[in-house]
C-alpha cells in the first residue's frame, strides 16, 4: 500500500493542541440535529453501524498543503452510517492530529498534551485532565470508566489511569503494543477479554502481564530481546528472538509450553503475536530470508507460511488478516485508526486531497461531504447497545 507523509501541522499538533483559550461548544441547533439523528438511528435494524471521525476546514482551504500551519478554523465531526451526528468547533483541548483521535464504542476520544498537562475529550467535551504530559499507548472503556495507559514524557514511567486518576505507575519498563501496531486493535496496548482488561510489559530481562492493573503472577525470561507478549486465553504468550554472535534463536511460549523454531523459520526482531481463530500465531519478517516479505508460524502445529504483504497495511479481527488496497495519488490513510477488520470485512477511512472522502467497505465505498480529512473509523455492533 502506498504511504504518504502526514502534513507538517498534524505532526506539530502531536505535542500541542489548538491555540485558543476556550472550547467552543456546538450550537443548540447542532444538539437538536444530533438528537434527531440518534432517535432515527435507534429504530434502525442494521446489525452494525459504521462510525467515522473527521476534521473539517473551511471550503476552499487546502488541508493537505496547510498554508496556515494549523491556525485555521476547524470542526470536529463524527459520522454514523454517513450521517453527521456531531459537528463542533475545535477548541484548545482538541488536537488536530489524527494519531490522537480514537473511536471506541461509537464515541470519539481525543488526547492532547500542552503546558504540562494531558487532556482527554469525549465527543468534544473534556472528561479528564491531569498534571504531566503522557503519550498514550492504550485506551479502552470498562463500564462507565475510561482506562488509559501512557508513558510520562518527564520520567518515562508507564502510568495506568482510570478517568484520569492514577492506578499504577511502573518504572524501568516498556509496554508491548500501541495504537500503531497491526497486531493490536483500536484500543492499542490495552485489550479486553470479557469484563477484564490486560497489558504486558518487559524490563528487558523479564516479561510481566497485568489484569485490571494487577500483575497476574505469570512471568517469563525475556531472553535478552522480547519481540512481543500478550495474555491470551488465560496464558502469557511471548516471542523472543536472539541474534547475537553465533547464537540465533526464535523461542515462543504459550503458558509454560516452550517452542523453538527451526533455523529456517526464525524471525528477526519484528515478530508479533496474534490470535487467528483457534490458532496463536507469530507474524513478522523472517530472519536472513530476503525472498519473502512476511512470515507466519501457527503454534503449536509449527506450520510455517510466507506471503508478500506489507504488515503496516494489515488489520485483524481475531479470525482473519486483511490488507488495505493500494491508494490513488490523491488518497491518504492518515493513521492505523483509519482502518478496521470487522468480521472479515475491511473498512478504511480514506481522505482525498481532491474530491470527497470515502469510507471504503468490503462491498462498496460511501462518499462523505467533507472539506477536510478522516481521522478514524470504527464498526460497532448494534446488538450490543
Amino acid at each position: 500500500m502506498k504511504r504518504f507523509p502526514i502534513p507538517l501541522f498534524l505532526l506539530l499538533c502531536t505535542m500541542s493542541c489548538r491555540p485558543t483559550d476556550a472550547i467552543l461548544r456546538g450550537s443548540p441547533e447542532q444538539a437538536a440535529d444530533t438528537t434527531a439523528t440518534e432517535a432515527k438511528d435507534s429504530i434502525q435494524t442494521k446489525p452494525y453501524s459504521v462510525y467515522a471521525a473527521a476534521v473539517e476546514v473551511p471550503i476552499g482551504y487546502d488541508w493537505a498543503r496547510d498554508t496556515a500551519y494549523g491556525a485555521v478554523n476547524a470542526k470536529l465531526v463524527l459520522y454514523k452510517d454517513a450521517a453527521r451526528i456531531l459537528s463542533i468547533d475545535v477548541g484548545s483541548d482538541i488536537s488536530l492530529n489524527p494519531l490522537n483521535h480514537h473511536l471506541i464504542g461509537g464515541n470519539l476520544y481525543t488526547e492532547c498534551r500542552k503546558d504540562g498537562y494531558t487532556i482527554i475529550t469525549r465527543n468534544g467535551e473534556r472528561i479528564a485532565r491531569w498534571t504531566g504530559e503522557e503519550v498514550l499507548k492504550g485506551m479502552l472503556t470498562q463500564g462507565d470508566h475510561l482506562i488509559t495507559l501512557g508513558v510520562d514524557n518527564a520520567s518515562s514511567d508507564l502510568v495506568l489511569r482510570s478517568d484520569g486518576s492514577e492506578i499504577a505507575r511502573l518504572d524501568s519498563t516498556v509496554v508491548f503494543g500501541d495504537f500503531g501496531q497491526f497486531s493490536y486493535g483500536n484500543t492499542g496496548a490495552l485489550y479486553a477479554y470479557g469484563e477484564h482488561y490486560y497489558f504486558c510489559t518487559t524490563t528487558g530481562w523479564e516479561i510481566q502481564c497485568y489484569k485490571d492493573g494487577v500483575q497476574t503472577g505469570d512471568t517469563k525470561d525475556a531472553m535478552i530481546f522480547a519481540n512481543d507478549a500478550k495474555y491470551i486465553d488465560g496464558k502469557l504468550c511471548s516471542i523472543s528472538s536472539i541474534h547475537f554472535f553465533l547464537m540465533n534463536k526464535s523461542v515462543f511460549f504459550i503458558g509454560k509450553n516452550r517452542y523453538e523454531l527451526p533455523e529456517e523459520e526464525m524471525f528477526d526482531t519484528s515478530g508479533k503475536i496474534l490470535k487467528l481463530g483457534e490458532n496463536i500465531c507469530v507474524v513478522g519478517a523472517p530472519y536472513n530470508k530476503s525472498d519473502f516479505a512476511t512470515q507466519m508460524v501457527s503454534l503449536p502445529s509449527m506450520k510455517c507460511s510466507y506471503f508478500n504483504a506489507d504488515l503496516e497495511s494489515a488489520y485483524t479481527d481475531g479470525n482473519s488478516l486483511l490488507f488495505a488496497r493500494d491508494l490513488g495519488e490523491n488518497e491518504r490513510i492518515l493513521s492505523r485508526n483509519c482502518g478496521q477488520n470487522y468480521e472479515g470485512g475491511l473498512y478504511l477511512a480514506i481522505s482525498r486531497t481532491t474530491g470527497n472522502a470515502v469510507i471504503s467497505g468490503p462491498v462498496n465505498d460511501t462518499k462523505l461531504e467533507l472539506n477536510g480529512y478522516l481521522t478514524a473509523v470504527e464498526v460497532v455492533s448494534n446488538q450490543s447497545k
